[in-house]
């Protein structure tokens, strides 16, 4: 991923929230897709699913999920 400088810096934040080993399993077992600067790199196991762009991701942090939670519990 040297030449897909936001690839990189996208997939890191996403080990720095949700932990290396589960993200770096996860690109591993599925595989992704990467579009930048015209280049593409398609490693996933199975083409023709879902595309979401960066832009159209919510990640939160694992605190944040359960404080969600915690809210909802309290209003329903």
């Amino acid at each position: 991923m040297s030449g897909l400088p936001f690839s990189k810096a996208c997939a890191d934040e996403l080990r720095a929230v949700f932990g290396a080993a589960e993200i770096n399993q996860a690109l591993k077992t599925h595989g992704y897709l990467i579009v930048e600067n015209g280049q593409r790199l398609d490693t996933r196991k199975v083409k023709g699913g879902t595309e979401i762009s960066v832009s159209q991701m919510v990640i939160r942090r694992p605190e944040q999920i359960a404080a969600e939670a915690h809210l909802k519990g309290r209003r329903g």
